[in-house]
């Protein structure tokens, strides 16, 4: 989450819900919302879903936005294996942890006051196409994150269709 202060100096927080690809470090999914539910995690992914091909393993924290049985029937209907971090323990989730630093770094820390949801998920956005997935990192050899997540697409297969996703939302 973070926080903005409001033009009359309160704190308001939104909560900031990404998917980071491991083998790249692209961010195929980043946004800012005003709730942290199952239903906020369910809509990234398959905003995700429609554009990449499925992942092997969806591995995420142990938050209850990411830990509803919508979530893991629909990952277990998508073929998706669900892996959720061990508690209290940064050093598994440090490629997001190092990802989420260098966004309020880059990004968040540097928001005007009064900004809206919507000003922070364009912000978020001209983080991630202008800065992050262009620029080399040095966990990558120097290649950025989009160069190395678009070369290795080709061997994934086919992102997913909406109908595919409604079948796996369904709850009968």
């Amino acid at each position: 989450h973070i926080w903005v202060r409001s033009l009359a100096g309160v704190p308001r927080k939104f909560y900031v819900h990404g998917l980071l690809d491991d083998h790249s470090r692209y961010v195929p999914h980043l946004e800012a919302r005003e709730t942290e539910r199952e239903v906020d995690m369910l809509s990234g992914l398959c905003a995700t879903l429609l554009r990449h091909p499925s992942p092997d393993a969806l591995y995420l924290d142990n938050g209850s936005c990411y830990r509803g049985e919508a979530l893991a029937l629909a990952c277990a209907r998508l073929d998706i294996r669900l892996v959720h971090a061990q508690p209290y323990d940064p050093q598994a989730r440090g490629k997001m942890e190092r990802f989420w630093r260098t966004l309020r770094q880059r990004c968040t820390d540097h928001l005007p006051p009064g900004a809206t949801v919507q000003d922070v998920n364009a912000a978020l956005l001209a983080f991630l196409d202008g800065d992050y997935h262009a620029r080399p990192h040095a966990s990558l050899m120097g290649e950025s994150p989009a160069r190395r997540f678009h070369a290795g697409l080709a061997a994934l297969g086919r992102s997913r269709t909406a109908k595919e996703l409604a079948d796996a939302l369904e709850v009968t």
